[in-house]
């Protein structure tokens, strides 16, 4: 699923549920419920990833698993914002805030307060938006490096950058705090991925100040690290921000190497 590897994601969580469900191993069938509920939502069926996700919620709170029914409620947040069912994702990331604080799982609590933040943003509220992202940001420096700690700072520092248009000098400082943290969190992981996904994005906090030669370089470093990995899903992002770097300067045969460059990319994934 990271990979962009949608139909293999598919038949493996899919056999993953079965053997779950024969074993009768309730917890394994309520996570894999939610994995296979959020591949359904990535791949824009509401209906499945609604009947997927409510599955492993009713499980999960039968089971007394908080962090589970954290995770779930967040899922369904998300899957409520994407549809536009506001109060409903409101009170499923209350839910999932709840859960994840008496569980004292500090990324999930982050990722409740982004996910608030986000919600926050599609009602036209900026200040409890950059109040909720302000503390998951701080939330999860403080936490101990995880991957999904990281993915987390790369969500609220993207949020960041697209609320405004263009974004705050205040935003765009907060956004690179939480890509240095990322980025940070990538170091000690030695996660090739992440450190490109925290890189580019600082890429685009120089770009957003003028930085061209800062950003060119940052997402050069984003489009190594991604080669690294060999994440054809981040590569062609990369190149295509690298396209449109090149053009502001007036460098168009550049731009026209990285635009196809990343179309080529695009299309392997």
């Amino acid at each position: 699923r990271v990979a962009g590897a949608l139909n293999d994601a598919d038949d493996d969580l899919r056999a993953a549920l079965a053997k779950a469900e024969a074993a009768a191993d309730q917890p394994l069938v309520a996570a894999t419920s939610g994995a296979l509920g959020n591949l359904e939502l990535l791949r824009q069926h509401p209906e499945a990833a609604e009947k997927l996700l409510r599955r492993a919620l009713d499980l999960a709170r039968r089971l007394g698993d908080r962090r589970l029914v954290a995770s779930s409620s967040n899922d369904l947040g998300n899957l409520y914002l994407a549809a536009g069912r506001l109060a409903e994702a409101a009170r499923a990331y209350a839910d999932a805030e709840q859960n994840a604080a008496a569980a004292g799982d500090a990324v999930l609590i982050a990722t409740a307060e982004i996910n608030a933040a986000r919600l926050a943003v599609r009602n036209h509220q900026p200040a409890p938006a950059t109040a909720s992202l302000t503390r998951a940001i701080a939330r999860l420096e403080a936490a101990p490096a995880s991957y999904s700690g990281g993915l987390a700072l790369v969500t609220a520092g993207n949020l960041l950058l697209q609320r405004g248009d263009p974004p705050s000098p205040a935003d765009r400082a907060l956004a690179a705090r939480a890509f240095h943290a990322a980025q940070s969190a990538a170091g000690t992981l030695r996660n090739t991925r992440l450190a490109s996904l925290a890189q580019g994005g600082l890429g685009r906090v120089d770009a957003l100040g003028g930085r061209i030669d800062e950003a060119t370089r940052r997402t050069g470093q984003a489009l190594f690290s991604a080669q690294q990995s060999a994440a054809d899903d981040l590569s062609f992002r990369w190149d295509w921000q690298q396209a449109r770097l090149a053009a502001q300067e007036g460098h168009y045969d550049a731009a026209l190497a990285s635009y196809r460059r990343a179309v080529a990319g695009l299309q392997t994934v």
